[in-house]
C-alpha cells in the first residue's frame, strides 16, 4: 500500500526526554522499559498550545516521577512520518520531535519502579526505570524508533 505524503499530512508536535548523569563508567542515560513497546525514553506529544520545554518535564514527570532536573540543552530535531494510533495504521502523520539534554538536580536510586500517570492508555501502567550506559552498545536495548535520537544523544555526549 503506497502513502501519499503531503501538506494535508497532520502535524504531531513530540518531545523526548534524555536525562543523563555521570556515572561510575561514563554517561549514563534514564530509560524505561515498556511492558508493550519494549525499552523506551520518556517522550509523548504536546498539548494543544503547550511549550516544548514545559511538555517534555510533564512527559518525564508522567512516566518516569522524576521532577527535580536541569534543562541542559534543546540539542536536536527530528521529522518522523507514521501511522496514527498505537499501531500505526491509521491516518499518516508527521512527527516533529525536539529533543532535550536533562540532567537530575538529586541524586537517583539506580532502578525503581514508577505507576505512570497522566493519558489514558498508559495511566496506571508500572514501568520499570533504569540507567544504562550510553555507549554503542545501548541501541541494541532501546525500541528502533529511538535509533536516531541515540546517534545525535551520543554525538553530544560522547564528543570530546
Amino acid at each position: 500500500m503506497s502513502r501519499c505524503y503531503n501538506s494535508a499530512v497532520r502535524i504531531v508536535r513530540k518531545v523526548c526526554a534524555c536525562v543523563v548523569r555521570q556515572g561510575g563508567d561514563g554517561p549514563e542515560l534514564l530509560v524505561f522499559d515498556h511492558l508493550s513497546a519494549g525499552t523506551q525514553l520518556p517522550k509523548g506529544s504536546l498539548e494543544p498550545h503547550e511549550d516544548p520545554a514545559d511538555g517534555v518535564l510533564r512527559e518525564l514527570a508522567e512516566e518516569t516521577g522524576v521532577v527535580s532536573v536541569e534543562l541542559v540543552d534543546r540539542f536536536g530535531r527530528w521529522v518522523r512520518f507514521a501511522g496514527a494510533g498505537p499501531e500505526e495504521k491509521g491516518a499518516m502523520q508527521r512527527h516533529e520531535w525536539e529533543l532535550f539534554l536533562i540532567r537530575p538536580t538529586t541524586e537517583l536510586p539506580k532502578s525503581w519502579t514508577h505507576a505512570a500517570v497522566g493519558s489514558a492508555a498508559e495511566a496506571g501502567k508500572m514501568f520499570r526505570c533504569r540507567w544504562v550506559p550510553v555507549d554503542d552498545g545501548l541501541g541494541a536495548a532501546l525500541h528502533p524508533l529511538f535509533t536516531p535520537v541515540l546517534a545525535m544523544l551520543q554525538e553530544v555526549v560522547l564528543s570530546p
